[in-house]
């Protein structure tokens, strides 16, 4: 975390401008009623500048199934939604976290998903996400606090991705419930997924630094 020592003669507004910083944002991360009313000698908290999430894969989102488009008559999951976009790169490309998070859930489904694993972030607001990365050939392990530099699996087609197109299968769930897929229909998608595609590719999403995420005010 970043802190500032308050100089003789310096105004919050001063310090905010140096850290490329509002104020508000300041004064709200340091419980300050008055932003007129600093002292020297005291310690500031200097919020934190939020970052912007990343792609999983090196490359751009394959056109295998794109996020709400209907299974079609036949497939096991006939009817159903798509809850996420696909990648793919070549079998065992990595694939990273898409920014700062921590491993909640890893595991295989052998029908499904295969390997897997789960990752909560947190949005400016410290409202979780999860992303989730299936079909994987390679996982991490509960608890692994990952970055946007974090190889968090390999590409495989593991699951029921055994014997069909090698690729990674991406989502980001409002919960970190692994049994929403069963829950889900055509009307009520986007009540349990976000559409990965629009949320990487708004430069307005950004996710929060683990450090504040039990922070009650330096993301408000």
């Amino acid at each position: 975390m970043d802190v500032h020592v308050v100089k003789r003669g310096e105004t919050l507004w001063q310090i905010a401008l140096n850290n490329g910083r509002t104020v508000e944002q300041i004064a709200s991360c340091n419980c300050i009623d008055d932003p007129n009313k600093i002292e020297a000698g005291q310690v500031l908290r200097i919020p934190p500048k939020t970052v912007a999430a990343r792609y999983p894969m090196d490359k751009e989102i394959t056109d295998y199934f794109e996020y709400g488009v209907i299974y079609p008559k036949g497939h096991r999951f006939a009817g159903k939604p798509h809850t996420g976009v696909d990648f793919h790169v070549k079998e065992g490309a990595p694939v990273y976290a898409i920014g700062p998070g921590i491993v909640r859930k890893q595991g295989n489904d052998k029908d499904g998903y295969g390997y897997y694993n789960l990752i909560e972030h947190r949005l400016v607001g410290n409202i979780p996400i999860y992303s989730f990365n299936a079909h994987l050939a390679l996982v991490l392990f509960p608890g692994q606090v990952v970055d946007n530099q974090t190889v968090v699996g390999r590409e495989g087609c593991t699951g029921a991705g055994s014997g069909g197109i090698v690729h990674l299968h991406f989502e980001l769930k409002q919960t970190d419930e692994l049994g929403l897929f069963g829950k889900v229909n055509p009307g009520n998608l986007d009540n349990y997924y976000y559409n990965p595609r629009q949320v990487l590719e708004n430069e307005e999403f950004s996710l929060l630094p683990l450090w504040c995420w039990n922070c009650s005010r330096c993301h408000e």
